[in-house]
């Protein structure tokens, strides 16, 4: 396996890896004290996009040390000592808790110079003006949160090449074939009842969701937020069945090819609550239910209630990261299950002797 894999160019790869990483950590710690690296260096911002080469080697270098087995990456990582092992998922929640509460700061939206005015916008819309100083500190929300992102992904990449350097110094096939670590994939010949009871389940998956797709298509906001509730009992389902048989993929054509138009309807749906949401919050009931007040975005003007009431920016924000971005993972989930599920009615009946192995995109 040695001579498959150069450790000199290995070595190339983590001493890169590491130099990315103290740069990135240099950038988020400056940016921390309200000085903008970026804005002072442009050429800096290469340093964001540059982690995607040694990303790159290291995805190519797992699958030559793991073949083909899906999990081969998690495998690698079991090489490390658990302190590293640990500071991956640590890494992963810092990343996570960093970017909401600098979007949280940030109001949901980003700061841009338009006609020679600072202005806060969100998908093209304006939020609201800014000050000088505070067009320089939102920039700096958005360099702690691209740069706390980087330094997850990087010390990743840096703990996986590191892991691929011990399999090589280690006999790695005999570490996967004896150790308890590596967890034996299920076979697709442990089918549940559940799994069985396909005409049932595909029925009742068909009629919510044409559904929740014509309310979304013609109703309006309060239609569309109650399709979050059937919606989020089938994403429970789908998370359920992932977390019983982690080897599971796309079931089957259906679903995969579902997935764009989902995260489209998924999207319509989160916007919606949002407003729907805002609105029950500054006006009422009566006016969210039957819309008697509407949000009014411009690319010209700032966001205002149709009533003349300017909207709270902070509160927008909030809605934008703590409604929308979980609403939109949920509905889209849901709604590509019960795609899934209308799949297995297309393909016909499926014993439990006679169950065809999951399309797997991994």
């Amino acid at each position: 396996m040695k001579s498959k894999v150069s450790l000199h160019i290995l070595g190339f790869w983590i001493t890169i890896s590491a130099v990315l990483l103290c740069a990135i950590i240099a950038i988020y710690v400056c940016s921390m004290l309200r000085i903008n690296v970026t804005d002072r260096y442009p050429i800096v911002r290469f340093l964001y996009v540059s982690f995607f080469a040694p990303a790159i080697a290291a995805i190519l270098y797992c699958r030559k040390i793991g073949g083909q087995d899906s999990h081969g990456q998690e495998h690698i990582l079991q090489l490390l000592p658990p302190p590293m092992r640990f500071a991956v998922k640590a890494l992963f929640v810092f990343a996570f808790v960093n970017f909401a509460i600098m979007m949280l700061c940030a109001h949901g939206g980003q700061a841009v110079v338009r006609d020679g005015k600072y202005l806060l916008i969100n998908n093209d819309k304006i939020l609201r003006v800014l000050t000088r100083e505070e067009f320089a500190l939102y920039h700096n929300y958005d360099a702690l949160a691209l740069s706390g992102a980087i330094i997850c992904a990087t010390y990743t990449v840096l703990a996986l090449l590191l892991g691929v350097r011990k399999a090589l110094s280690d006999n790695f096939e005999e570490q996967r074939s004896n150790s308890t670590h590596f967890a034996k994939l299920p076979t697709v010949a442990n089918t549940s009842r559940y799994e069985r009871d396909y005409v049932a389940r595909s029925v009742i998956s068909l009629v919510l969701y044409t559904c929740c797709a014509g309310l979304i298509l013609t109703g309006g906001l309060f239609l569309s937020a109650l399709c979050v509730l059937p919606a989020s009992i089938s994403a429970g389902l789908a998370i359920q069945r992932r977390l019983r048989d982690r080897s599971i993929g796309m079931r089957n054509m259906l679903g995969c090819l579902s997935t764009a138009p989902n995260a489209f309807l998924g999207a319509i749906v989160a916007e919606r609550v949002a407003k729907f949401v805002y609105i029950l919050i500054y006006c009422g009931m009566s006016a969210a239910v039957h819309e008697e007040v509407t949000l009014e975005f411009s690319k010209n003007a700032l966001a205002h209630l149709s009533n003349g009431v300017p909207v709270n920016s902070a509160t927008w924000g909030a809605m934008l990261l703590l409604l929308q971005v979980p609403i939109f993972a949920v509905v889209t989930t849901g709604l590509i299950h019960l795609a899934e599920n209308i799949g297995e009615l297309l393909q016909g009946n499926r014993s439990e002797n006679s169950v065809s192995p999951p399309i797997n995109l991994d």
